[in-house]
């Protein structure tokens, strides 16, 4: 697994989108300036995971860890939601 963990409590989907989306355009917002003085515009991408009672640590961070990798794949710079249910 890479990156950090995020955890939002009494969340949806439709909320996460939105974190995720917001998260996105700030860290595009931003400008990293190297002791050489060039620029360099970061970016990130971004995997989800809802959890319900059943689902476990590892069984979210795997599928979370999915998502991410398949946002890597899809071009950087966005988001994916894992399937609902999918971490059980």
């Amino acid at each position: 697994m890479s990156g950090y963990v995020i955890i939002i409590n009494n969340t949806d989907q439709s909320k996460i989108a939105i974190a995720a989306s917001r998260f996105l355009d700030e860290v595009k917002r931003c400008i990293l300036i190297a002791p050489d003085e060039t620029k360099h515009s970061p970016s990130i991408s971004i995997g989800t995971v809802l959890s319900d009672p059943s689902s476990t640590i590892d069984g979210l961070m795997a599928v979370a860890d999915e998502a991410l990798y398949q946002a890597k794949k899809d071009g950087r710079g966005c988001w994916r939601a894992a399937p609902i249910n999918k971490a059980l």
